[in-house]
């Protein structure tokens, strides 16, 4: 077990290890790979013996082991009383079947973010999450808990480096959405069209990068009320997640995406007018009007001007890593 501590041995060995007895469970009640589990012997509450029945039900393996012993396997500075082995899904084959809906996380480093967004994405019906460097490591401790071990059983893909993963998106028939400060507001986007989505977010620091922002089909961004100076990348990919899936269970097919630059009139103007008062052009109520104070919530940085009124931010979603 000790080999699977570092990121090389959990590759090699196509294991990953679980620490604490809620990861394990929530792994169980997931229905996830467990392999094997150890308990500490000075685990023998009420608790630590229901879970003991719940995974021999299941048929996993629970082997008690002195307290000493499992400290030191963990490698861990303090006691641990529960280890779980879980064989993570492999990544997917380039031939492989995609869904339709795939999130692509483009220099996304934080764990903890990686685990939470991981997470939102399997609850909001994302079916393919995607990776753009060699190095992103989806087995790790604090991913494997943000995460609540979904990682282990949600289909993931590789490409050496972002223009790779976009042209095989490409060539699976995705559009591609992308978070930046030049998108169009989010809940503008009213036209998914019949072809799958392929969601872009951007790392904690600089957002998505320039050239995955020049090939995208449509640039969204989030509408922001207040002056919040960011947004953590995992809530907005949550955010943007959402929105974008609404429209595709509503069948929003009524116009397809396209490339824009520049914010939606409906942001920006409060006269655009639709067929009748009180709607935009397709019938629903229409985005509120910005006037002087525009925000929007991106993957990145954030120049701000101060003063309540013809304020301007640009909040990159995921500034903080935490």
């Amino acid at each position: 077990m000790r080999t699977l501590a570092g990121r090389a041995g959990r590759r090699d060995a196509g294991r990953c290890v679980l620490q604490g007895s809620t990861l394990v469970a929530q792994v169980l009640a997931a229905g996830g790979p467990l392999e094997v589990v150890f308990r500490a012997e000075s685990a023998d509450s009420t608790a630590d013996e229901a879970l003991s029945r719940q995974l021999r039900d299941a048929a996993v393996a629970v082997h008690r082991v002195r307290d000493g012993v499992l400290r030191q396997v963990a490698g861990a500075s303090r006691p641990v009383e529960w280890l779980g082995v879980a064989v993570p899904r492999p990544e997917a084959h380039v031939q492989e079947r995609w869904g339709r809906f795939a999130l692509i996380c483009d220099g996304v480093v934080d764990p903890g973010n990686l685990g939470a967004i991981v997470r939102s994405a399997a609850a909001l019906g994302v079916e393919d999450v995607v990776l753009t460097d060699p190095d992103t490591d989806l087995t790790s401790r604090r991913v494997l808990d943000s995460s609540r071990g979904v990682v282990l059983s949600t289909r993931v893909r590789r490409y050496p480096e972002p223009g790779a993963a976009l042209v095989g998106l490409r060539e699976s028939g995705f559009q591609i959405v992308a978070t930046s400060p030049r998108g169009r507001p989010l809940q503008s986007v009213s036209g998914l069209g019949a072809r799958p989505v392929a969601l872009v977010v951007g790392g904690e620091t600089d957002g998505v990068r320039a050239e995955v922002e020049q090939d995208a089909d449509v640039l969204v961004g989030i509408p922001m009320a207040g002056p919040v100076e960011s947004l953590n990348v995992a809530v907005a990919a949550g955010i943007v997640t959402y929105e974008i899936r609404t429209r595709m269970m509503l069948g929003a097919v009524d116009a397809p995406l396209e490339r824009t630059g520049s914010p939606s009139p409906a942001i920006t103007s409060a006269s655009a007018a639709g067929p009748r008062s009180g709607t935009d052009g397709d019938g629903r109520p229409p985005v509120p009007a910005a006037s002087s104070h525009t925000c929007r919530a991106v993957a990145g940085r954030v120049p701000r001007r101060n003063g309540v009124s013809g304020r301007h931010h640009e909040v990159r979603a995921g500034s903080e890593p935490g």
